[in-house]
């Protein structure tokens, strides 16, 4: 190896841990608490910016022009929520099965309720 390869590794070397030392953390929870305590804005003020924020995003619905368009519109706003959000992964018996109901013992609990 030679020397001025050498001397390079032993600077890079030693550059790397001279950074070690800076690179840990600056400040300590004494030092950041009260900063973080003070109020920057206002609750309701940063509700309503997110909320802004948030609905520019969401597109307005379409109203429909009759009582009929606004059925079928409902039903398959009804239909769509149902299948994928509200019963998505659910086995298509699991939907389609009656309700099963069994009465079981009375249960006393220490607050006077009784399920």
């Amino acid at each position: 190896m030679t020397p001025f390869r050498r001397a390079t590794r032993a600077a890079a070397l030693l550059s790397v841990l001279l950074g070690v030392e800076h690179t840990k953390a600056q400040a300590i929870l004494d030092t950041v608490a009260p900063l973080l305590e003070k109020e920057v804005q206002p609750k309701a003020v940063a509700a309503y910016q997110l909320q802004q924020y948030l609905m520019k995003d969401i597109p307005k619905p379409l109203l429909p022009d009759n009582a009929e368009q606004w059925n079928k519109q409902a039903q398959k706003l009804r239909a769509h929520l149902l299948k994928d959000i509200v019963y998505h992964g659910w086995r298509q018996e699991w939907i389609d099965s009656p309700p099963r109901f069994e009465q079981t013992e009375l249960i006393e609990t220490s607050h006077g309720y009784r399920l």
